[in-house]
């Protein structure tokens, strides 16, 4: 039986990933947790990779976070300036299912996932982080849990089958609201996906 460890905070999670290593976070928003991301791991490389983008169909459309184009434009930009100068971190403004594909399997040392958290998108990210990601790597995330109404609903539900299914374990989750987990990747998982 695989032991949880319980962490007090998402920052604590950090701190339990490799440092000096290649990392991106997915999701990003107005770029708060990728500085935390850099300055708690100081990574070799940090890919940033969010769309920016306001959605008017689809799943997305419906989240609290669909701000008007303009506000994503601004945290683009903002990110640009106060992120987009070091030279460790790489800035993509896309999909993650079309930005992923760019990098060649086993690539990363872990991942951070906060994007779209309905269940079909997360679904597909994670299926391509298990290509994307190095064998023993980390795959770690955000709102991990069952709330009535919340989207976050969707992100349980994937985590979950890709731990029942062999392709990881749970090794860290934390105590926050909306709960950060650290899932370690198996060597070969044991459901190959397409």
């Amino acid at each position: 039986m695989n032991k949880i460890e319980e962490l007090p905070n998402r920052i604590e999670l950090l701190k339990k990933m490799p440092k000096n290593a290649i990392c991106a976070e997915i999701g990003v928003l107005g770029g708060d947790f990728a500085s935390q991301m850099f300055s708690v791991t100081n990574p070799k490389k940090l890919h940033l990779i969010d769309p920016w983008k306001h959605e008017t169909d689809g799943s997305f459309s419906l989240a609290d976070e669909n701000f008007p184009q303009e506000d994503f434009d601004a945290m683009h930009r903002n990110i640009c300036k106060s992120l987009g100068f070091r030279p460790q971190i790489e800035i993509h403004r896309g999909y993650s299912c079309d930005i992923l594909k760019e990098f060649e399997d086993d690539y990363f040392d872990w991942v951070y996932l906060d994007a779209c958290h309905w269940y079909e998108e997360v679904k597909r990210d994670l299926i391509m982080l298990l290509r994307k990601v190095k064998p023993q790597g980390w795959i770690c995330g955000h709102d991990y849990q069952i709330e009535p109404g919340h989207q976050g609903s969707g992100v349980m539900r994937a985590v979950n089958e890709i731990i029942n299914d062999g392709s990881a374990k749970m090794v860290y989750i934390d105590r926050e609201r909306w709960v950060s987990y650290g899932l370690k990747k198996y060597n070969y998982p044991i459901i190959r996906y397409v």
